[in-house]
């Protein structure tokens, strides 16, 4: 009797915490950790993001290990509207490739137009351009392969590779998670003295070469600068050892200080002396590329290594890491896991009605719904549970917790079944 008991036990509290799970917002979730590695930036938008040398910040995403980088104010999904979203990056390269390359020049540092966007993002099945080994015949290059998890030709420094994304390319799954972001692309010049937070501010300026955009819409791209930089800190070391230096590297001065725990005192993190870069979960050893262009130039972009940032260093057509980074879509629930590399955070989509705490509201996100469009509000919270309800057996996204309440319920047969067998064993005795 004591093992049916327990059985029945065991079966609630599995599915109903997988319930509770199923509803929770990750933005929500990483907002309610009371956690060490977790920092507001105190810019304007005042993001959450994850800092110093190994944070609890794993998320399973298209099948691999990601990282949050944060929880991210104010993203326009690209019609307008700010949206509360969590920021991901890949920590593992998929490779080495050109932010943009040609035959005829060094690249040009246009994100809306570089070879490299052609490559992570949609609609580019159909692209072809010229390369060294092909100078007069149009040949299928960037193909969006790794948006289509394919293989085909890319281009680096204008020659011909294959490129192989079958295993690292996004899955079908990963792409309903993700959504189209509005990235500011503003340039920058003079890298030197200059901060985390004129940085930030820089990268959402509309600075850019000639007549390069300012703000592109799309789904795949790259890390900032801002984002290394906001990266770094370590409570124990620089909580009480910060102190503004003037190093000598890379053939030009730089001045910086690391992150200060409790001040608004960020800095540049170029030298290696200072260790900055040790507590700097986002400083990958080799060098790659971010979204942020030179605007005093046509090729250069900033790229960066655990040596620091650089906005000079590489003309867009040099092949370096890339590390792509995406937005979650705002509907996005934690359903699981603790943040460790071992035991990352599992996503979904939320229910078909879900409360917004940003903005007090309760949202309805499934499709399917005839009566709705994806992002309306609801009007209370009855009736957000009636249409959850309603909507539980045919919606796709909320099948997990359907499933979940039939396990649940078939807990009460079987508690029952155990009883009836109970009585008749002493019947019969």
């Amino acid at each position: 009797m004591k093992k049916g008991y327990i059985l029945c036990l065991v079966f609630s509290l599995i599915f109903t915490c997988s319930i509770v799970n199923a509803d929770t917002l990750a933005t929500d979730y990483i907002k309610n950790l009371n956690e060490e590695d977790l920092f507001y930036d105190k810019t304007s938008d005042n993001n959450l993001r994850y800092i110093g040398e190994n944070p609890n910040n794993y998320i399973s995403f298209n099948g691999e290990n990601w990282r949050i980088i944060g929880v991210m104010n104010n993203i326009d999904d690209g019609t307008g509207k700010k949206e509360t979203r969590l920021k991901l990056v890949r920590p593992e390269s998929i490779g080495k490739y050109s932010w943009d390359t040609s035959l005829t020049t060094e690249g040009i540092n246009d994100w809306t137009t570089a070879k490299l966007m052609k490559l992570l993002n949609a609609g580019f099945d159909d692209y072809k351009d010229y390369s060294y080994e092909n100078r007069t015949t149009l040949i299928s290059l960037n193909n969006s392969l790794y948006w289509t998890r394919t293989s085909g030709k890319c281009l680096n420094m204008g020659n011909e590779h294959d490129c192989d994304f079958t295993k690292t390319g996004l899955t079908d799954s990963s792409k309903k998670l993700i959504g189209n972001s509005l990235w500011a692309l503003g340039g920058m010049n003079n890298i030197e003295y200059n901060n985390a937070y004129t940085i930030y501010n820089e990268e959402r300026e509309s600075k850019a070469y000639s007549n390069h955009a300012t703000k592109w819409i799309g789904t795949v791209a790259l890390i900032y600068p801002s984002d290394i930089l906001f990266a770094t800190g370590d409570k124990e070391e620089y909580s009480a050892n910060v102190a503004s230096t003037e190093e000598s590297y890379n053939f030009k001065q730089v001045t910086g200080t690391c992150i200060n725990i409790g001040s608004e005192n960020y800095g540049l993190i170029h030298s290696p002396s200072t260790n900055c870069f040790k507590y700097d979960w986002l400083a990958y050893d080799d060098e790659y590329w971010t979204l942020s262009p030179n605007y005093s130039n046509e090729a250069s972009v900033t790229n960066c290594s655990k040596f620091g940032l650089y906005p000079y260093s590489h003309e867009a057509d040099s092949y370096i890491d890339i590390y792509p980074s995406v937005y979650l879509k705002s509907n996005v629930a934690i359903t699981g896991g603790t943040g460790t590399q071992d035991n990352p955070y599992t996503i979904d989509l939320a229910s078909n009605c879900y409360y917004d705490e940003s903005n007090s509201t309760y949202v309805w996100t499934n499709a399917n719904q005839s009566n709705y469009k994806i992002n309306d509000t609801i009007s209370s919270k009855e009736s957000c549970m009636s249409l959850n309800k309603e909507e539980e057996i045919s919606n796709p996204q909320t099948g997990i917790k359907r499933i979940n309440i039939i396990y649940i319920l078939l807990t009460i047969p079987l508690f029952v079944i155990i009883m009836m067998l109970r009585k008749f064993k002493k019947f019969r005795n």
